[in-house]
């Protein structure tokens, strides 16, 4: 009887501790993931720091391009309002997307007869001078940012958020049409 006492005093707080962890692991998770900024161990997520670097490299990309005459950016024309936030999100991608294969396949970059996936596309646009190692680090890195807000069900996303988000993604299109009109004559749209 008495091992047994001690075994039970032994195993308590143990066995308390899992119920308590198991108890509050939802509610802990649901502020970990609606925090901005939150610290495990040495990984840090930033989000709206994140964005912001990115949006002002975009930035300064843009301003080093021509912009030739009579250029229109035929994949940001639709209004966004109607769009549910991570919707908005999943569209300005899904933009960029199509104009990087859209390039490739209108100006026949690509070997003939030969499927091209979207990091193919990145790297036949590199090879050809489309894209520089900085604009595919920039795609690399909005595509992770897109990945967490599509993923990351419970993240709060703000209006503020989505909307620097999509100026970026426009501004990334406009550096690769841009590029693509400058060396062939023409653009993808």
């Amino acid at each position: 009887m008495v091992n047994i006492a001690e075994i039970l005093e032994a195993i308590a707080w143990p066995i308390t501790s899992i119920i308590i962890v198991f108890s509050l692991k939802k509610p802990i998770f649901e502020l970990l993931i609606q925090a901005k900024k939150f610290k495990y161990k040495d990984f840090e997520m930033e989000f709206d720091k994140e964005l912001s670097s990115l949006n002002m490299r975009v930035k300064e990309k843009k301003k080093k391009i021509k912009k030739p005459e009579g250029f229109k950016n035929k994949y940001f024309n639709r209004e966004f309002d109607r769009i549910p936030l991570r919707g908005k999100i999943i569209e300005a991608w899904l933009n960029l997307e199509t104009a990087i294969m859209s390039s490739v396949t209108n100006f026949e970059l690509a070997p003939k007869n030969k499927e091209v996936n979207f990091q193919e596309a990145l790297k036949i646009l590199n090879t050809h001078g489309i894209l520089d190692k900085e604009n595919l680090k920039i795609i690399k890195e909005l595509r992770t940012l897109r990945n967490r807000i599509v993923h990351l069900i419970e993240l709060n996303l703000t209006e503020d958020e989505a909307e620097k988000f999509i100026e970026t993604m426009r501004d990334q299109v406009d550096i690769v049409l841009s590029n693509v009109w400058n060396k062939y004559g023409g653009c993808s749209n």
